[in-house]
């Protein structure tokens, strides 16, 4: 896993990176994102494969108050950009993961 700061919080991640779509794992809401692991094995042949850890999550920052879907949208933007994880993207999203990728604009 690395680490990258966003907005003064670090954030863990991982990324597989190959030829094609970059394809991003997003866990559910008591999910850390290890449970990935499995899919990306599977994808890493075809895609890159990014999945992280969000605030408050496996091995990211803690959070201090509850956070709304759209902070948890913006970081993944930044977290994606900064990690820099080429798109196009296609955004997958477990239970409460589906949520914010039903949400996510990552484009901007």
């Amino acid at each position: 896993m690395f680490k990258q700061t966003i907005n003064g919080r670090s954030l863990s991640y991982n990324l597989t990176a190959a030829e094609g779509p970059t394809v991003v794992l997003e866990t559910g809401l008591g999910a850390e994102s290890g449970e990935w692991a499995a899919v990306e094995g599977s994808l890493a042949d075809r895609a890159s494969v990014f999945w992280y850890d969000r605030l408050g999550r496996g091995e990211s920052d803690p959070v201090t108050r509850p956070r709304t879907s759209d902070e948890m949208v913006a970081d993944l933007r930044h977290l994606l950009s900064a990690a820099g994880a080429e798109p196009p993207y296609v955004l997958v999203g477990h239970s409460f993961g589906g949520l914010i990728v039903l949400s996510s604009d990552v484009r901007n």
